[in-house]
């Protein structure tokens, strides 16, 4: 068997494998949250933010409660803000990475603007590469 059909048989074997793995896991995840939803009913009453636990029979499950808060809008968000209705104390700065990707491969395909912009920042930021996503389908 020469290589080129080795690894077309190796690619087949591992997507197949992938794709399998990947079903059982879908399965498995329905099966802890269905389990996660009865264990809730076992522990005490969670605070809106917070944990509870219960140890008994050697395990430890622990139960961790908190909010998600978001605005409502971007515009009256930042308008409270000017306006001096949010207070500072509420108020982070973020990164917003997708608008940072797209100026740094602007800056990468030699964009004037985009190239003295990038070339300012660039000592503020840490870029690395992230985790890569495989994803498997089956296809006709």
């Amino acid at each position: 068997m020469n290589t080129e059909t080795l690894n077309k048989t190796e690619y087949k074997t591992l997507a197949a494998d992938w794709m399998q793995a990947k079903r059982k896991e879908q399965e498995w995840n329905e099966k802890r949250l269905a389990i996660e939803a009865q264990l809730l009913d076992l522990l005490p009453a969670l605070p809106e933010e917070g944990q509870k636990s219960m140890r008994q029979d050697g395990f430890l499950t622990v139960a961790k409660a908190g909010l998600h808060i978001k605005p409502v809008s971007k515009e009256a968000f930042l308008a409270g803000i000017e306006e001096g209705i949010v207070p500072p104390t509420i108020i982070e700065t973020v990164l917003y990475e997708t608008g940072f990707k797209r100026l740094r491969r602007m800056a990468q395909d030699q964009d004037p603007q985009a190239l003295a912009t990038y070339s300012a920042l660039s000592s503020l930021f840490v870029v690395t590469p992230a985790k890569v996503n495989i994803v498997v389908s089956k296809v006709a």
